[in-house]
């Protein structure tokens, strides 16, 4: 557990004498051990020579969307060990999405865990929805930390950020140019972080937002409905349709504006993801309801655009009407 590990430059061969060693160093940098990328035909090959799956092609097609959903899952296992980290971003950082797109990804740099959680209810700042703030025109609270503990978390904010973050480590992300990468966050980043919320508040049995630091989002009736909770209950979506869910949300290439490379890579991806889905679903509930299924679910990213649209206008609206006491850059 602690071999020396030499550059290559320097030792080609002493490099690789503790596999270990080694491949335990590469994840700490950040390496996504499911992200090995292996051609069909290569991977074909390798079951045969092992005598596992022989030609079978429907197995060897589940081995290639197995690993997908793991990688994905993997992904989505970092991105909830940021959350709950001691990383903790502040709305008043004047950092922009190509400043959080530009740097080292913060989900391959090991993390403390945050300390003092879960919080005492009520150590929160929401009071009101937004549409209730611009309708009376009353200003936003000024957002600080001020009385608060410090691991207090800003939670639209921080999951905005690690929305980001999480993009970043997309295999057909990392294709796109920075100018296509910052168009597809304008338009997706809200919906990432709403999925993010509803999931994690699905799977830990609540039908309202929840937060890894225990505090629940207090809206009132009017700010009722801004999450995809009550969908997941509905459908009792599984953690792979809602991994497979979240990546289609951001692989779509009818955003604007985006270059023709990038829609063309964007078509590529959400074609294997849509069929993924599709199959995923007819596998575990059969030709008729698995169809169905695949419908409702895709649906659920007409409802996650729908949200975050509003979400924008409304922000748009409180800020031409200088409702908000300081700018938040990223949200910008």
């Amino acid at each position: 557990g602690k071999c020396p590990l030499l550059p290559k430059s320097r030792w080609e061969l002493k490099r690789r004498h503790c596999r270990v060693c080694r491949f335990r160093r590469c994840v700490e940098a950040g390496m996504n051990p499911m992200g090995i990328v292996v051609e069909e035909d290569a991977l074909e090959q390798s079951l045969q020579r092992h005598s596992l799956f022989l030609n079978d092609r429907v197995m060897i097609v589940d081995e290639l969307v197995n690993r997908l959903v793991d990688n994905l899952a993997y992904l989505d296992f970092k991105l909830e060990q940021l959350r709950k980290s001691d990383l903790n971003p502040h709305p008043s950082d004047p950092q922009s999405i190509i400043d959080v797109l530009k740097r080292h990804s913060a989900m391959g740099q090991p993390q403390q865990e945050m300390t003092g959680w879960p919080l005492k209810q009520g150590t929160t700042r929401a009071v009101m929805s937004l549409e209730e703030h611009a309708q009376l025109r009353i200003p936003l609270q000024r957002l600080s930390t001020d009385g608060l503990p410090p691991s207090f978390k800003f939670w639209f904010y921080a999951d905005l950020v690690f929305a980001v973050e999480w993009a970043k480590a997309l295999d057909f992300f990392r294709l796109l140019d920075l100018a296509d990468q910052r168009a597809l966050i304008c338009f997706s980043a809200m919906q990432i972080l709403n999925l993010t919320h509803s999931y994690f508040s699905y799977s830990n049995g609540s039908d309202k937002t929840v937060f890894p630091d225990g505090i629940f989002s207090i809206w009132s009736p009017r700010g009722a409905g801004r999450d995809v909770i009550n969908p997941f209950l509905q459908l009792k979506i599984d953690k792979t349709e809602y991994l497979i869910l979240k990546s289609l949300v951001i692989c779509n290439p009818s955003c604007d504006p985006l270059s023709d490379r990038a829609r063309a890579i964007l078509q590529k991806e959400r074609k294997t993801l849509t069929r993924v889905l599709l199959n995923y679903c007819l596998k575990r509930h059969g030709p008729a309801r698995g169809a169905a299924r695949f419908g409702e679910i895709i649906a659920i990213e007409g409802i996650l655009l729908n949200q975050a649209m509003k979400t924008k206008q409304l922000s748009s609206l409180l800020s031409v009407l200088n409702l908000r006491p300081m700018r938040i850059h990223l949200m910008d």
